[in-house]
């Protein structure tokens, strides 16, 4: 299977048809111009499915904690400290409000909060218990032997890389990453740009997490 996004293609064509395309895919293929993806097993495709289910818990504890940092400072009301630290969630617990109506809007945000982040660790408990038993499981201790990689950081790189053989040099893991630089020149002029952001952005969020 190969890569249609990276098969060459001339500027200002307007045309597409099954014939024409079958055309050009033949001469591709015999000239050799062809990027070829690595597919996934049952198993591993399973694995990523899990691995992405916790990318939008992530996001959903995020935006509950914006949601209710929002309405402490309607109210007018600081936490002097680290947010989110122990301390931080039991002085939320404990703040009262003058109208009833803004105590139960309060407490709705409190419980889908909490909602939120049991979903999250649920998922993430799911993952280590699955990927201790799987093939993968060498290959994940390897991973945490890097600083800063933990479970989560490790399952994601496998569930997003999958098989590393098919990389025949780190650089092309770096670009499979989007982490490359770019570069945008011309003649003597040479203007660097920033990271391409190609491939997988959750495999991208949670290596710069990580560093």
């Amino acid at each position: 299977m190969c890569a249609l996004s990276l098969a060459p293609r001339k500027p200002g064509e307007r045309f597409k048809n099954d014939r024409r395309d079958a055309i050009i895919l033949a001469r591709l293929h015999r000239a050799g111009e062809l990027t070829y993806v690595w597919v996934p097993d049952a198993l591993h495709e399973a694995l990523r499915d899990l691995v992405r289910a916790r990318h939008p818990a992530g996001q959903d504890v995020r935006r509950d904690r914006i949601r209710i940092q929002a309405f402490m400072l309607r109210c007018d009301l600081r936490f002097e400290g680290k947010a989110w630290s122990r301390r931080h969630r039991m002085w939320l617990c404990n703040r009262t409000f003058a109208h009833p109506a803004q105590q139960l809007a309060f407490q709705t945000y409190l419980n889908a909060l909490d909602h939120e982040e049991a979903r999250k660790a649920g998922v993430e408990e799911q993952i280590r218990e699955l990927l201790a038993s799987s093939p993968w499981a060498k290959q994940m201790q390897a991973l945490q032997a890097l600083k800063g990689v933990g479970p989560i950081v490790a399952a994601t790189i496998l569930a997003e890389v999958g098989d590393f053989s098919r990389f025949a040099h780190p650089r092309q893991l770096v670009a499979y990453f989007g982490l490359a630089p770019g570069e945008h020149s011309s003649g003597g002029t040479v203007r660097p740009r920033g990271i391409t952001k190609a491939g997988s952005s959750i495999a991208r969020a949670v290596l710069c997490e990580a560093a």
